[in-house]
């Protein structure tokens, strides 16, 4: 019966990390947060970022809504960062901002390629060894909530022996 009992109570704790990994501060939802490690070169890693955090944003809300800045003690700055068009050499042109408006019913999905997302500089290294790494966002209207992001490593590269 102990077994049991033991068995039950790690697949309840499992399933409580799946779903605190999402968010909601008032009317604003916040899915999923992860990081990567940027490259050194290319818009995605503007002003030297060193890593860059994703998450969808969505506010339930009538009024629109800022996420105005980000805390942790595991940087030394945050900046919203989007990348959005082409220039004139074909890449995305990097477009920094003081806030990321959200604006009532119209999701916010931040993504690699393009869109918004949070880049971090004077990241203090190592990162903090848990499965999810603390930070707070901020929001205008709806307030603080401390969210947890999920570190997705670099990718190793493997060579043939």
């Amino acid at each position: 019966m102990e077994k049991y009992f033991l068995i039950f109570a790690a697949v309840l704790f499992t399933a409580q990390i799946a779903l605190a990994h999402s968010y909601q501060v008032g009317p604003i939802k916040i899915g999923h947060p992860w990081m990567q490690e940027l490259k050194t070169t290319g818009p995605e890693a503007a002003d030297n970022a060193e890593f860059a955090a994703y998450m969808p944003l969505y506010n339930t809300s009538e009024e629109t809504d800022y996420l105005i800045d980000v805390k942790g003690d595991w940087f030394a700055q945050a900046k919203f960062l989007d990348l959005r068009g082409t220039g004139e050499t074909g890449s995305p042109q990097a477009v920094f901002a003081n806030e990321i408006a959200l604006l009532k019913g119209t999701p916010i999905g931040m993504q690699p390629k393009s869109g918004w997302r949070i880049v971090f500089y004077g990241v203090k290294q190592p990162l903090p060894e848990v499965k999810l790494i603390p930070m707070t966002l901020v929001f205008k209207n709806a307030g603080s909530v401390e969210v947890g992001l999920a570190a997705n490593p670099p990718k190793s590269d493997h060579k043939a022996h």
